[in-house]
């Protein structure tokens, strides 16, 4: 769990989405470049939400005031609550559920690993992970609508043309 933790924790699953953009790009599909692109967009929202949650909120994480709990792998220094990681995870889970129209067990684990791994390495309490899940599926709809939304004008101004 150590391992994970540290491998997933600096990446926060950004460079995946850039990565999907330029696939998308390359390969010229336009629903995966359109929705790798809004899900990148959504996630750098995401960042700048989290962090005015993070100073709103002023949490310190539990390692740092619990005597019992210890934090294995990076200690963070930032405030607790939401949960970054648990936020991206359930953004990105959410909107591929609507994305692609299937609940896959593959995204619905990714939700819960990232929520539970903060937990079991003591950098979280449980409501940080469930405020971050709650806000990551908020945001993870509003961008999927946002997406459909884009789709519909795009296809209406393409039919004014013809």
């Amino acid at each position: 769990m150590v391992l994970i933790d540290s491998i997933v924790t600096p990446l926060r699953l950004h460079w995946y989405l850039l990565v999907l953009l330029v696939i998308g790009l390359l390969l010229r599909r336009k629903k995966l470049w359109e929705g790798s692109l809004f899900l990148f967009l959504a996630l750098l929202s995401t960042w700048q939400i989290n962090l005015f949650l993070k100073n709103w909120a002023a949490r310190p994480r539990p390692f740092s005031v619990l005597e019992n709990v210890h934090a294995i792998g990076i200690r963070s220094t930032s405030s607790s609550f939401p949960a970054t990681l648990a936020m991206n995870a359930a953004l990105i889970g959410t909107f591929m559920i609507l994305f692609t129209g299937r609940i896959k067990p593959c995204w619905i684990g990714l939700i819960l690993s990232a929520g539970i791994f903060r937990i079991y390495c003591g950098v979280h309490y449980p409501s940080d992970i469930l405020g971050g899940w709650g806000m990551g599926v908020l945001l993870g709809w509003f961008s999927y609508r946002a997406l459909v939304i884009f789709e519909k004008v795009i296809n209406s101004s393409k039919k004014e043309r013809i």
